[in-house]
């Protein structure tokens, strides 16, 4: 999978996803879009460095 510097451009829903895919554990509870995205950028962005 693509792994973006920049995943603010994708949807809440998105991010979600794409975490889940990669089984990243999500936080409970419903949270803030920059939740997320700061999520993807630890997991998922580093991973591909």
């Amino acid at each position: 999978p693509e792994f973006l510097e920049d995943p603010s451009v994708l949807t809440k829903e998105k991010l979600k996803s794409e975490l889940v895919a990669n089984n990243v554990t999500l936080p409970a509870g419903e949270q803030r879009k920059d939740v997320y995205v700061e999520l993807y950028l630890q997991s998922l962005t580093a991973l591909k460095r």
